[in-house]
């Protein structure tokens, strides 16, 4: 069946389950209680935030003496 779906619609296995998985997700998150969604909404922001920031000069020395030991 899957096999038959695939074909038709020329998708891999790996893109039908993504695809799949995705809708689960999201089917998921449109359920949630508003504060838990409030809660993983803000989580997002703050690890977004995290990823467009520049990289901590602590953390790259720190990196560096390890390889120098």
């Amino acid at each position: 069946m899957m096999a038959q779906k695939r074909k038709g619609d020329g998708t891999t296995a790996q893109e039908s389950n993504f695809s799949y998985y995705k809708e689960a997700r999201q089917s998921l998150f449109d359920n949630l209680d508003d504060d838990t969604r409030a809660q993983y909404e803000a989580k997002a922001v703050e690890e977004n935030l995290a990823l467009k920031a520049p990289p901590n000069r602590d953390l790259i020395y720190e990196s560096v003496l390890i390889f120098l030991d």
